[in-house]
């Protein structure tokens, strides 16, 4: 998308930050339907993928996780 834009990255900071789960489901509107499934995915999760989102208290009201995201700053290439 950078590129298509005519623009470089030039700086990459990956963060994480942890958030409690059944507010973020709230937030989006999740029905529980689709909030079993999610919790089933969690509890069948791969080790890679439990170790990458670090599920806290699963299944409990204080359930956490770890929300990763990449903040990319961009300049335009060539003259502005």
């Amino acid at each position: 998308m950078f590129a298509a834009a005519g623009m470089k990255v030039t700086h990459i900071e990956p963060c994480a930050k942890e958030l409690n789960y059944d507010a973020w489901a709230d937030r989006q509107g999740v029905t529980p339907n689709t909030r079993a499934c999610l919790n089933a995915l969690m509890e069948l999760a791969p080790p890679a993928v439990r170790d990458w989102m670090s599920p806290q208290a699963w299944g409990t009201a204080e359930a956490t996780y770890n929300c990763h995201q990449v903040l990319l700053r961009g300049e335009k290439r060539g003259d502005l």
